[in-house]
């Protein structure tokens, strides 16, 4: 899955980038973005399930 993550990174950061007009020297905060939303979208194994702490109480 981590595959599917990379390429999707790229191609948004590409898009972020397109839809900035493309600027230069900019492509670490792009990349930056695109992970962020990443980090939105997908459930992370560092972050605890929330069910699994109520349960645990």
């Amino acid at each position: 899955m981590e595959d599917d993550w990379t390429r999707w990174l790229h191609e948004r950061a590409y898009a972020l980038w397109e839809g900035d007009n493309r600027p230069d020297g900019r492509h670490d905060e792009h990349w930056r973005q695109a992970e962020e939303e990443l980090k939105q979208r997908a459930p992370s194994a560092e972050q605890p399930d929330k069910s699994e702490k109520k349960n645990s109480g």
